[in-house]
Order: C-alpha cells, then sequence, then structure tokens
C-alpha cells in the first residue's frame, strides 16, 4: 500500500475545509445558485472529510491498501471550503492507481 498525500492552498482563515472523495466524476454542477459564482462541483462525493486548516493551508492523506485488483481505478478527489454562507471549492483531481 502506499499513501498519497495532497493540499489545498489559500484557503480563507475562517473556513471550514474539507475533501470530498469519489469513484466517478460526476456532471459539473454550477454552485453560483448557492452563492458560489465561478465556482463548478465535479466529484461524486463518495465521502467528505473534514481537514485540519493551518496558515491558510490544508494537508490531506489518503491511505490506498495493497491490493492488485486496484491498479487502474480512478479516485476523484475535490475540495471545499465553507465560510459562513460562502462556499469555495478547489479544482478537481482524477487519481489513477497504478503499482511500483
Amino acid at each position: 500500500g502506499e499513501t498519497i498525500i495532497g493540499q489545498m492552498r489559500g484557503v480563507p482563515s475562517d473556513s471550514n475545509p474539507y475533501l470530498a472523495v469519489g469513484l466517478l466524476r460526476a456532471s459539473p454542477i454550477d454552485l453560483a445558485p448557492l452563492g458560489a459564482p465561478g465556482c463548478t462541483w465535479y466529484v461524486d462525493g463518495l465521502t467528505a472529510t473534514a481537514l485540519p486548516l493551518r496558515l491558510n493551508i490544508s494537508r490531506w492523506t489518503l491511505a490506498i491498501p495493497n491490493d492488485e485488483t486496484l491498479i487502474g481505478a480512478e479516485i476523484h478527489v475535490q475540495g471545499l471550503a465553507l465560510s459562513g454562507p460562502q462556499i469555495r471549492t478547489s479544482n478537481a483531481a482524477r487519481l489513477t492507481l497504478g503499482a511500483r
């Protein structure tokens, strides 16, 4: 197994950051009607977890089990920061699992 390490930078200091992890890329959802103009949601959020925030950076880790059946599997991730009524999102990323 391995651990994937990532981070979100520029997270507002008064926000609550989260990381959504999914197995599918969702059809883009415009978040402007929810008060987030210019933000789009791309991840089929299988799960979301709260992240720590320090100096406007949220770091995350994702443990990948040592299982050969996962080779070639895709994981989709996207960050979300909630600050009062404001919503901010990160770019989405697709992670393809391989072998060493």
